[in-house]
């Protein structure tokens, strides 16, 4: 009982100093008003804002199919119509950088003759062991 006697005068106490403590440091400075003569003449209204603008009609184009199946993951492009210009269906738009694509091909191919001379002369060999 003298304990929780003891916490209900502790609490009253730190209650009555947070009390006081905010009454006494309040600031009394008040913001200034700030004042000008009012002057007659063109009211002129500006508006700046940043942002981004999205296009009314706008269509996005995928790249081709099977670049992720050739084991290409990035391809640049190389060229692209001027921004603003309207096309159609089937329009030319720009094109994409071939020059990866073309050396997977040739690394492929390279691979194949190396693999066929290696099957052909492993064949030979076993028709000459026979």
């Amino acid at each position: 009982m003298k304990r929780n006697v003891f916490l209900i005068i502790i609490s009253v106490v730190i209650i009555a100093v947070i009390f006081l403590s905010s009454k006494f440091n309040k600031e009394t400075a008040d913001d200034p008003e700030i004042l000008t003569q009012a002057e007659n003449g063109t009211f002129k209204i500006e508006i700046s804002s940043s942002g981004v603008l999205d296009a009314k009609n706008s269509v996005n184009i995928e790249g081709p199919f099977g670049l992720r199946r050739a084991r290409i993951w990035e391809v640049k492009i190389e060229n692209l119509v001027d921004e603003g210009t309207v096309v159609n269906k089937g329009d030319y738009v720009g094109s994409l950088d071939a020059s990866e694509l073309s050396d997977r091909i040739e690394n492929e191919q390279n691979d194949l003759l190396q693999s066929s001379s290696a099957f052909i002369r492993l064949f030979k060999l076993i028709n000459e062991s026979c």
